[in-house]
């Protein structure tokens, strides 16, 4: 039987070193992917990258997800003492790129599930991490949403 831990603030060490330890490789990783930068509903590469973090991670990962070909869903199932979703935004505007900042947005999403994975056994909950391409134009969140991803979330 799993203990779950009910002191909280007593983990937060604990996340605080794993986000120091992942901070190099998210902060590369915004690099490459503002060099590379791919508009909406084409985030192909950008998928892929993020699929295989948080699969080095520990995290199930379903990809592509939800009938979005660069859509995925990644999955620390841990318990029923409650779940988190983080989203992840990766795609770029036409011409100038990431102007919008959603290479850092997912590379922060993606080391925040990163350092909140190995401890979802003690906080006895899903932890999700999900891409949701195309935010500069049809949004996949919105798609999502009205087929019921989140209504379980």
């Amino acid at each position: 039987m799993r203990t779950v831990v009910t002191d909280y603030k007593s983990l937060l060490p604990r996340l605080d070193e794993a986000i120091d330890r992942g901070t190099a490789e998210a902060i590369a990783l915004s690099d490459d992917l503002a060099a590379h930068p791919e508009i909406s509903e084409q985030e192909h590469r950008t998928s892929k990258i993020h699929a295989e973090y948080l699969r080095k991670a520990g995290f199930q990962v379903e990809y592509p997800f939800f009938g979005i070909p660069t859509a995925y869903n990644a999955r620390i199932d841990a318990g029923s003492n409650g779940r988190v979703c983080l989203m992840a935004e990766y795609d770029a505007l036409p011409v100038i790129g990431h102007a919008c900042g959603h290479n850092v947005h997912g590379a922060m999403s993606l080391l925040a599930g990163a350092a909140l994975a190995p401890l979802m056994k003690e906080l006895g909950g899903d932890l999700f991490v999900t891409g949701t391409p195309a935010e500069e134009t049809n949004g996949a969140k919105i798609s999502m949403s009205s087929k019921g991803f989140f209504d379980d979330k």
